[in-house]
């Protein structure tokens, strides 16, 4: 009778044990099939993480060369501008200005860098002043003359022509050779735009009345050509002075302030440059560690 109840028993234990051997295989299982399911899932949304970010650094980075090529397009506008005189690159310049407007305005929401949206501020800035600086540079160029015909240009060939018709109406050749001397040191200063031009043009208008005054002509000719040849000193000089508030060269008047502004735009677009590769280098390294973190969390969980 003890013998059966002996074997009952450790029957039953045996059972037990085997029954609490196979519940423990099958929550081992469970535990590592749940893993292996937080695992993938994990991984799936590190991946859709990585993807999106992986864009965004990649729109910071066209953003940014969009905003480089977009600076040298507004350089070239002014550029051809100053080298034809023609009112369409204004437009270009102005749809060219928008556009780069534009990336800044998208950079500045795209990135959460304190430092760089300053930055950013920086170059709206310096970009309006460069933008307003050569609205103004246009409007001196009209004043000026956008060819030989118009503006300030105009006016002087205007004046020396009615000069050089009555000169030679009283068929004098001292008065001829001197207007000539004039001549050249006017279309010298349009070609070197220095100062002694100035000064040699002025002496020689001294010495074109002095030798009229030595002439045998009525009051009345002599009265009328020291007019005309007041009226052309005062053109030369309108057009001198107007040329000299635009820029005798590239460090001097409107030009020298507009090449200021452009150094200083394209420094800080420099340094925006470098920065938004600092945060994209950084937010790869960020991303890789990351992600190496992960898997091995994983692996060594299901192993």
């Amino acid at each position: 009778m003890s013998v059966d109840i002996s074997v009952e028993k450790s029957c039953r234990q045996s059972g037990i044990k085997h029954m609490h051997k196979h519940l423990t295989i099958k929550n081992k299982l469970i535990a590592i099939c749940t893993t292996v399911i937080v695992g993938l899932l994990t991984m799936l949304w590190l991946e859709i993480y990585s993807t999106r970010t992986i864009y965004q650094l990649q729109e910071l980075r066209l953003l940014s060369s969009s905003i480089e090529n977009g600076m040298l397009m507004l350089r070239r506008h002014e550029k051809d501008f100053l080298a034809r005189k023609d009112m369409k690159y204004l437009d270009k310049f102005n749809t060219t200005y928008a556009a780069v407007t534009d990336d800044l305005d998208k950079l500045e929401n795209e990135i959460d860098s304190s430092e760089v949206i300053e930055k950013v501020n920086v170059i709206h800035n310096e970009l309006s002043t460069y933008a307003d600086t050569f609205l103004l540079l246009v409007n001196t160029q009209e004043q000026i003359g956008m060819d030989h015909k118009s503006g300030l240009y105009g006016g002087l060939r205007a004046s020396v022509h009615k000069v050089e018709k009555q000169a030679k109406a009283l068929n004098d050749d001292e008065l001829l050779v001197e207007m000539l001397m004039l001549r050249r040191h006017e279309k010298d200063f349009m070609l070197r735009y220095l100062p002694k031009y100035i000064d040699k043009f002025n002496k020689r208008i001294d010495t074109f009345n002095q030798m009229l005054d030595g002439k045998d002509y009525s009051a009345d000719v002599k009265e009328q050509m020291k007019a005309h040849m007041l009226d052309y000193q005062k053109k030369f000089l309108d057009f001198v002075n107007g040329t000299t508030e635009k820029g005798l060269d590239s460090n001097s008047g409107i030009l020298g302030n507009m090449r200021n502004t452009v150094h200083r735009a394209e420094k800080s677009l420099n340094e925006l440059h470098s920065g938004l590769e600092e945060i994209v280098t950084a937010s790869i390294s960020r991303l890789n560690v990351i992600t190496t973190v992960v898997i091995v969390v994983v692996m060594a969980t299901v192993v």
